[in-house]
């Protein structure tokens, strides 16, 4: 009788246990297919859906913890009640994460908390561009309303948990570097005007996400990643397959996808302006925004690393497999990819099972052509690793081709970890914003957060596709480049001044145990090294600077390290 009690309470305890157990949750707002009369054109806002969904279940959310709105169904009650039950779903400890997709606006501030008269607004279906007399913005969901859900959810979730809202909509401003008719922006220059007539109450006394505690013990951690500042256009950006989509979403996938490592936050959106800056190639000036607790790991912790391999789902037959890749994670068909045995760490030194290219491509899985005979043994399992990416890009020039090759190309090397920040000259402080003006000065700073002493240089990629060797081996040594493990520093023999065009530019570290020659970028001529003993970077710098052909290949193995520093340059 005893041991039955016991096992009864055991049970009980168990299931308050796992019933109580955190949750990741996710609420999904899309609005593509506007109505007619709302004076709204239409966005690819829906490809965001099968974007983010297809990432939130590889990060452990379960399907039927992704509530979806799109289009008609997501007017502002909609929208507002979904979020009611959003929090009345939450539990203490959950990760809970809420992305709109849409059209943004800014509306005339009616209770006096905006700097500059005006409030950001996010766009539901019924909310229309322009006031009249049956419309004054009753529809615009605006950051002070918004901030309110997010406190409640931090309520909920408690010190435990997580909240993160993503907005990939426009917080509207000015025209944008480089606008042109064909290109889709999510939002309008044009503000919401209208005049105090008391639809909006005192209930949104507050300024926004700014105004959110940010180190109270009882409410969650919380992050709120816009896809540009207040003033600004977002544009949609292309893939490789000539799909459109939100910039942030992109970036966001793009970097999740890849990441094979646990991140923070602050890392997060380092990676997404990366990615933001990679996709616009310099032609389009949009600074993405974060604000929050940014400096702990992303989702609580809980984030699914993403291996640097595919995986074989299936073996269709002798010349074609399923792989566990996709859009998603920067393939397109005509990728090629080697086959090795799982736990195969250093595919460069072992034979391939088999090769292919990438015949049919999905978010997250891809179909693969085996190359020659095909396969005669069972490779379920088995690991791919990409050998060579399919450029489907068209240049307007060689120099855009240089910089759109030298911005995608990644390497990760873990004992060789290279990192810099830029510190004012003025006031020898970091800048979290990395936000920079024409005429500025600054020093860079490095810092060796890797287990071995690092040879480095540094590439600076501009907005306007200019390449320059910023650690120029003919004025300084090598000397002056090495820094030991642990080691940070500042390059007091160089200063360097921000100069037009404005944008997104970009500083890429290459780090490695051995000199490296970038000589290339700079002189346009041939190493003095022999070309049999090059780096497989400098081999790239050769084809790309020397021999002024294309290359395909991004990523290198056991060779370098490259971190990505990006800034945004303003105008003075």
């Amino acid at each position: 009788m005893y041991k039955h009690i016991i096992l009864i309470v055991i049970s009980l305890f168990l299931f308050k246990h796992f019933s109580y157990a955190s949750e990741k949750r996710a609420l999904i707002i899309a609005v593509g297919n506007y109505p007619e009369n709302s004076g709204w054109h239409n966005l690819s806002s829906l490809n965001d859906v099968n974007l983010l969904s297809a990432l939130l279940v590889v990060q452990g959310f379960s399907s039927n913890s992704i509530t979806i709105l799109k289009d008609e169904k997501a007017t502002k009650k909609g929208i507002l009640k979904a979020l009611e039950n959003l929090i009345l779903q939450t539990k203490t400890g959950d990760v809970v994460l809420f992305h709109f997709s849409g059209h943004g606006q800014q509306i005339t501030d009616l209770n006096g908390d905006e700097l500059d008269g005006y409030d950001e607004a996010i766009i539901p279906y019924d909310a229309y561009m322009k006031p009249d007399l049956n419309y004054q913005g009753e529809n615009h969901i605006i950051d002070d309303e918004l901030n309110i859900y997010l406190h409640r959810l931090r309520e909920k979730t408690g010190p435990t948990g997580d909240v993160i809202f993503i907005l990939d909509a426009c917080h509207s401003g000015t025209a944008t570097r480089n606008v042109n008719t064909t290109s889709t922006y999510r939002g309008t220059p044009l503000r919401f005007e209208i005049e105090n007539n008391g639809f909006r109450t005192n209930e949104y006394q507050t300024h926004g996400y700014d105004e959110q505690t940010s180190n109270n013990s009882k409410l969650s951690p919380y992050v709120v990643l816009s896809a540009s500042g207040q003033r600004e256009l977002n544009k949609e950006i292309v893939d490789e397959q000539g799909n459109e989509y939100g910039s942030l979403s992109f970036a966001l996938s793009r970097t999740l996808s890849t990441s094979n490592q646990k991140i923070s936050y602050q890392a997060l959106f380092d990676n997404i302006r990366s990615e933001m800056c990679i996709a616009f190639r310099g032609k389009h000036f949009q600074t993405p925004q974060i604000e929050g607790n940014t400096d702990r790991l992303l989702f609580a912790g809980q984030q699914v690393i993403i291996p640097h391999y595919f995986r074989v789902l299936e073996q269709v037959n002798s010349k074609k497999i399923i792989i566990n890749g996709g859009a998603l994670s920067g393939l397109s068909e005509g990728t090629q990819i080697d086959f090795h045995p799982a736990d195969t760490h250093q595919s460069s030194t072992s034979t391939p099972l088999a090769k292919g290219n990438i015949s049919r491509v999905g978010l997250s899985k891809s179909e693969v052509a085996i190359e020659t005979q095909g396969i005669n043994t069972n490779i379920i399992g088995a690991w791919g690793f990409v050998s060579k990416y399919n450029n489907l890009n068209n240049y307007e020039s060689i120099s855009e081709m240089r910089a759109d090759i030298l911005r995608k190309t990644k390497s990760n090397v873990p004992d060789i970890q290279v990192e810099i920040e830029l510190i004012p000259l003025i006031s020898k402080e970091k800048r979290t914003s990395r936000t920079f003006k024409i005429g500025e000065q600054f020093q860079i700073q490095v810092m060796n957060k890797g287990t071995q002493r690092a040879f480095f240089q540094i590439i600076g990629i501009q907005p306007d596709n200019e390449v320059l060797l910023i650690t120029d081996l003919s004025v300084l040594t090598a000397n002056d480049f090495l820094i030991e493990a642990g080691e940070s520093k500042i390059i007091d023999a160089i200063t360097l001044t921000i100069c037009a065009p404005i944008g997104l530019e970009m500083y890429k570290v290459i780090a490695s145990k051995e000199q490296l020659d970038l000589s290339p970028i700079k002189t346009f001529q041939n190493s003095q090294k022999r070309y049999a003993n090059l780096t497989e970077f400098e081999h790239l710098l050769n084809n790309l600077f020397v021999h002024e052909r294309s290359t395909k290949t991004f990523r290198f193995e056991n060779d370098i390290n490259i971190f990505n520093y990006t800034f945004t340059v303003l105008e003075n």
